[in-house]
């Protein structure tokens, strides 16, 4: 986990300005959280994690969604974020591994809905459209954290997949 969370400081520092004293970023939300990493030997290339709450007051950087969400999101929520790719790792689609196995687990863990925000920009936003997220706009600025300051595309994709992306079954004939 130390790893982890020295990691999200090193993928910051190369978008941000970050306090040089600052070596680890971590928030109460961890320790109740699910976490994934991708490695390359000892090296933790990217990472992750997924939290499920019943309130979208619960939610890590609850301040962004409002009033975005508030008559979208259904419990339990499940909240993608902390998503980090170490620079020289980057443009290997391990974000596109972590949504994956994020998403599954919130199916699988029966969440109603997932939601996210990002800071990455139009590439990121267009990965998230791919996997059946919606762009509802920019959302309120982070008040806490690394972040703090600033303001993220909010997406919001309703749960489970499947039942929103199938096309009705047409009768032949």
């Amino acid at each position: 986990m130390r790893e982890i969370m020295a990691l999200r400081v090193v993928a910051w520092r190369s978008y941000i300005k970050v306090d040089p004293k600052v070596q680890e970023w971590t928030d109460q939300f961890d320790a109740t959280a699910r976490h994934w990493a991708i490695l390359d030997g000892q090296t933790v290339a990217a990472s992750a994690r997924l939290s499920i709450h019943d309130r979208l007051s619960e939610v890590p950087d609850n301040e962004v969604y409002e009033p975005l969400l508030a008559t979208l999101v259904r419990s339990p929520i499940g909240s993608m974020n902390r998503l980090v790719v170490h620079p020289g790792y980057r443009g290997r689609q391990l974000s596109d591994q972590l949504d994956e196995v994020r998403m599954s687990a919130a199916e699988s863990s029966g969440c109603a809905c997932l939601i996210g925000h990002t800071h990455a920009g139009d590439k990121r936003v267009t990965q998230l459209k791919a996997k059946g997220f919606q762009a509802l706009g920019t959302g309120r600025t982070n008040e806490h954290g690394l972040l703090k300051g600033l303001a993220g595309i909010v997406v919001y994709c309703p749960l489970p997949r499947a039942a929103h992306t199938s096309l009705p079954l047409v009768p032949p004939g």
